[in-house]
């Protein structure tokens, strides 16, 4: 969804990289009409993703992943939800239980 809207077919239709990122997440727990998610903050839920992503193609600027045309795209490896980890991929062992 991100990648696809970062390289729309159409160019005046594409989203900036930070822009893409920030509707998917943010946007979704507006849309959602989710209170006080969407954010890292104080006293906010933590519900959060963790990508498994070459360092290689991250945008050095930004942090985030450049999404080329054919590269592989970001895995996750582990998923927070109300703060309580609900998805970690076997290979990922980063949280801890």
């Amino acid at each position: 969804m991100v990648r696809d809207a970062v390289q729309h077919a159409r160019a005046p239709e594409r989203m900036a990289l930070a822009d893409a990122f920030d509707a998917a997440t943010r946007g979704a727990h507006w849309a959602a009409l989710a209170d006080r998610t969407g954010l890292i903050a104080e006293s906010w839920k933590a519900d959060l993703a963790i990508w498994d992503v070459d360092p290689d193609l991250l945008d050095p600027a930004s942090g985030l992943p450049l999404l080329a045309a054919g590269a592989p795209l970001p895995e996750c490896a582990a998923t927070v939800a109300a703060g309580r980890i609900v998805h970690q991929t076997a290979e990922f062992t980063g949280l801890g239980e």
